[in-house]
């Protein structure tokens, strides 16, 4: 399940962003949104965001120091970063930060789309591995139980064969002496 975030202190943007993309067939869940970086860390302190658009320029703390905390607090997700600046030094931060991707105001919502498809598949593969993961630590938990249980049914389909095998050679006998 996919839920998002969108930060910027400027509604306009924030209702744009929230109207303007087809979040159902990106295969979002739930969009929250938030007009300041306080805001934005107790939604995510709460609930299970994974997807975070945020301004890159806001007055009250940036979406860098909103992403830096985010990496900081170990969360799983992925950040999308807008701005209306060109600044090299803001893309050279978003990105030592890991920001996904990083768009410039004012952006064509095709553009923003194909850009969220992107970050989804790779949400997507990061929840799939970390499933995967938690299922290889459950099997190395239990590998006595599931050696056991993998060796009881090896056994149960040989029983099963013995005696399907019987069964078939019982009406052997039985159809040769009949037709006799």
């Amino acid at each position: 399940m996919i839920n998002a975030l969108i930060v910027d202190d400027d509604m306009a943007t924030v209702e744009v962003v929230r109207n303007a993309v087809h979040w159902k067939q990106l295969g979002v869940e739930n969009v929250s949104k938030a007009y300041n970086i306080e805001q934005a860390k107790k939604i995510l302190l709460n609930e299970p965001i994974n997807l975070v658009i945020s301004d890159v320029e806001m007055p009250m703390g940036s979406g860098l120091d909103l992403l830096r905390w985010f990496r900081e607090q170990k969360m799983d997700g992925e950040f999308l970063l807008l701005t209306c600046h060109e600044d090299f030094s803001y893309a050279s931060e978003a990105l030592h930060n890991r920001a996904a991707e990083y768009l410039l105001k004012p952006f064509d919502v095709d553009v923003m789309e194909v850009a969220l498809r992107r970050i989804i598949i790779r949400i997507k593969e990061q929840q799939a591995l970390k499933k995967n993961s938690e299922l290889g630590v459950w099997v190395k938990d239990n590998y006595d139980e599931v050696q056991l249980s993998f060796w009881n049914s090896v056994l149960e389909g040989s029983r099963n064969r013995q005696h399907r095998k019987l069964q078939k050679d019982s009406w052997h006998l039985i159809h040769k002496q009949i037709t006799r």
